[in-house]
This record gives structure tokens, C-alpha cells and sequence, in this order.
């Protein structure tokens, strides 16, 4: 029987495949056969058990055929041909290896296998106790974002200021993520601020720079249309004239208040009632008795001139749009009397909102006018 001596160098180089492929060790020797090297191939048979006896049975074995020996050097990668149990590093005690060539006996002694080997079993996470892994094991830089578990980044594990903007997804950040008095004006973007957005009553005086409310800004804002007179008017006896007019044009709904006047220019003639009237209506040549204005010369005062202020206004609810507002006249007296009304005006002034109550119909809300006379001393009374 031929006698091997074997110098085995445990290259336990550990071939760290993930997933199902097998785990490897690089294990190299050295055979002579009587101080001679061998060159050749052999077949030589591999087995690690827990001691050095020759008769424990073996926790692993594998045959490699045909193995190259150069000048006696071989190279195998244990594992190859059986791959190791999951138990076999993994159970207490120590490993020892044994070889032998073809069919010869395991030549002694077994060699113990060192903590190298064992390293088979570090990259199995059930080798790793519970709450061992602490920072100063993992490398800088080494957790990805695959090895984050869902929701474990919270509050506490971000560093402040480290959130920049490309970080939040779109819509991310709603009312409840923005802290009360937070958004100051640089977070506003200019121009973006839309009627929608400001409360009811937050625009207040100071909110407005001055000169910059234009007459477009102002909402129904109160107008007022005039007309005046300079000439004098002849009013025929027994007929209706429109002295004048006025024409005035509003944004919306609200009340025109119309006030008219002048004065009556009254030519008299003795022995009759000379008289005239005045008042305001939407209609050309029409009269109103609700409110007008009137003098009036008795009949027993002497031929003569008389001179009199007059006024009269009403109030209108109107709808908005153009109106057109008129002061007609009639007058009656002696076949030789003369009126007249000179320097007359007629205005109309709208108000958009009423402050108080209406009476009266929806039309002529307010009238007011004048009447006046002469007694037979002379004296104007009303």
C-alpha cells in the first residue's frame, strides 16, 4: 500500500453567492508518495467531522474525480460536487477535515478548521442574534432604499433643513402640513392671490395704497345729472309745456331723487285769478298732482309783475339704464296775463342704497312742493 503525505493549506476563500447557489471553500494541498511529488490526477475523498477520531461518522463527504496534481499541488473547491448542510457550521462543537486518495485510508491527522470556515454562515440573517447590528457595523453609505422598510423613516431619523423641495411629491404638502402664521408674503407668489381667496371684510383701509381706488373700482357708486336754464320760458295760458329735462344714467338698481326750481315770472291782470304750476314727471306735459310747485296772483290784486322762487322733488325706484326726467308747466289767468319761468334747473341724483323706510307707491315715493300767493297788501305768503 502506498503511503501519502499530504500538506494541506486551507484556503477557506468563501464564495459569497446570494440566493440558492452553494457556498464554497477553496481548499489546497500538497501529496508526495515517499518524499516524491505526485503529478497525475487522483481521485481524492473529502470529509469534515465534529473530532479527530477516524471512526466518528462524518457530518459531510464528498469524492472529487480525477483531480490535476502538479509536482503535488492540487486545488479543489469544497462543495462542489456535495454541497455543505446548512447545520454543518452552524451546530455546536468544532470541524475537523479528513482526505483520502482513491481507495487508501484517510491519512491522519484530521485538521481542525478554523473560524474562517465558519464565516460560510455570516451572511445568513438567522445566525444574527436580534438587535446586534448596531451603527458602527453597518458601512457609511451601505443601506439602500431597497433595504428600508415601508414607514421607517419617520420624523425623528430626518436631520432639519435636509428636506429640499424635490423631495415633497406634487400635492403633497395640504393645509394640515402648513403650521398656523406660517405662510408669509415671500411664500406667496406675486400675482396669485384671486378674489376667492380673501375673507370677507379683510380688505380694510390700510390694506389699500392711496390714489389707487379708480371710479371703476367703486361698485353703484352715487351720480348726479343737472340741467340749467337761462333764458326765460312762456308758459301759454290753459296749456302743458316741458320747461326743461334731464337725462341720467345709473349702473343699477337703487333711487333717483329729482329736484326741480326757478322762478315764476307772473304778469297779472286785475279782476282775475292769475295762476301757474310746475312738476316733475317721467312723461312729457304731464302734471302731477302728488307733487308740484304753483303760485298764484288773487284776483283783486292790481295789474302788476310778481317775482317768486319755486322747487319741487320727487323720488323714483328705478332698475338702472338711461332715464329721462321732465319739468312741465301749465298756467290760467286773464286773457292779457302773462308766466313765465326763468332760470330753471332740474337735477337728478342717484343713491344706490336706501338708508331708511319708503312710503308712498313704488313710483313717486317722496313729494314735495309749494304754493304760494299774494294777499291783497301785497306780501308773498305760503
Amino acid at each position: 500500500m502506498k503511503k501519502y503525505l499530504i500538506i494541506i493549506s486551507l484556503l477557506l476563500s468563501i464564495t459569497m453567492v446570494y440566493g440558492q447557489a452553494p457556498q464554497l471553500i477553496n481548499y489546497q494541498g500538497k501529496l508526495d508518495s515517499s518524499g516524491v511529488p505526485i503529478s497525475g490526477t487522483r481521485n481524492l475523498t473529502f470529509a469534515i467531522s465534529s473530532d479527530t477520531a477516524s471512526l466518528t461518522v462524518a457530518l459531510w463527504t464528498e469524492t472529487q474525480n480525477n483531480v490535476t496534481i502538479t509536482n503535488g499541488i492540487f486545488n479543489v473547491l469544497l462543495g462542489s460536487v456535495t454541497p455543505f448542510p446548512g447545520t454543518l457550521f452552524t451546530n455546536p462543537g468544532e470541524r475537523f477535515i479528513g482526505v483520502k486518495v482513491g481507495t487508501a485510508t484517510e491519512m491522519k491527522p484530521r485538521l481542525k478548521i478554523t473560524s474562517v470556515a465558519y464565516s460560510l454562515r455570516a451572511n445568513q440573517a438567522d445566525d444574527v442574534a436580534d438587535n446586534v447590528v448596531t451603527s458602527t457595523k453597518i458601512l457609511d453609505g451601505a443601506v439602500t432604499a431597497a433595504d428600508l422598510a415601508t414607514n421607517s423613516v419617520t420624523t425623528v431619523k430626518i436631520t432639519d433643513n435636509n428636506i429640499t423641495s424635490a423631495k415633497i411629491a406634487a400635492g403633497a404638502v395640504g393645509t394640515t402640513q402648513i403650521a398656523d402664521n406660517a405662510v408669509t408674503s415671500a411664500k406667496i407668489l406675486d400675482g396669485t392671490v384671486a378674489a376667492a381667496d380673501l375673507a370677507s371684510n379683510s380688505v380694510t383701509t390700510a390694506k389699500i395704497a392711496d390714489n389707487n381706488v379708480t371710479a371703476a373700482k367703486i361698485a353703484d357708486e352715487p351720480g348726479v345729472s343737472n340741467t340749467y336754464g337761462t333764458s326765460s320760458v312762456n308758459i301759454p295760458l290753459s296749456q302743458v309745456i316741458a320747461v326743461d329735462s334731464v337725462d341720467i344714467t345709473i349702473p343699477a338698481s337703487g333711487y333717483v331723487v329729482v329736484t326741480t326750481g326757478g322762478y315764476l315770472l307772473i304778469t297779472h291782470i286785475n279782476g282775475t285769478e292769475t295762476r301757474i304750476a310746475a312738476s316733475i314727471s317721467r312723461i312729457r306735459g304731464d302734471i302731477s298732482t302728488v307733487s308740484y310747485t304753483a303760485g298764484s296772483v288773487p284776483s283783486v290784486i292790481a295789474t302788476s309783475v310778481w317775482r317768486y322762487p319755486c322747487t319741487t322733488s320727487k323720488m323714483y325706484s328705478e332698475t338702472g339704464g338711461t332715464i329721462r326726467y321732465y319739468l312741465n308747466a301749465t298756467s290760467s289767468g286773464g286773457t292779457s296775463a302773462q308766466t313765465n319761468i326763468v332760470y330753471s334747473y332740474i337735477r337728478a341724483v342717484y343713491y344706490p342704497t336706501l338708508y331708511g323706510t319708503l312710503s308712498k307707491d313704488s313710483e313717486v315715493h317722496q313729494g314735495v312742493g309749494t304754493y304760494q300767493y299774494l294777499d291783497p297788501s301785497g306780501d308773498i305768503n305760503k
